[in-house]
């Protein structure tokens, strides 16, 4: 008896509600706004946060190691690649044959 009773009540409400809700009239820009809030709501959760902003930066207290530099008096002498473009061969041209006199 009681859920048909809050029920009923309910239903009073809802409908008192809606005509209240169907006589008034809003100005466009508060149209606009409504529609904003409305669609940053129903899209919050598939919004991404920037890393920066959710995480503040860290300091790190590690020091960066020193770049090891080659002494250049004590490195190897480098290695010389062959020269494969000097060691070819001129390519030579093949002119294709046209057979001319002949009428189609």
């Amino acid at each position: 008896m009681q859920v048909l009773l809050v029920c009923l009540v309910l239903f009073f409400v809802a409908s008192e509600l809606y005509q209240w809700i169907q006589g008034m009239t809003l100005p466009l820009p508060m149209l606009i706004v409504a529609g904003v809030a409305l669609a940053i709501a129903s899209n919050l959760r598939s919004l991404s946060v920037p890393p920066w902003s959710a995480n503040p930066p860290q300091v790190f207290a590690q020091a960066m190691p020193e770049p090891v530099v080659p002494n250049p008096v004590a490195s190897k002498p480098s290695v010389q690649l062959p020269d494969f473009i000097s060691q070819t061969q001129p390519v030579s041209t093949v002119k294709p044959v046209v057979e001319s006199g002949k009428g189609e």
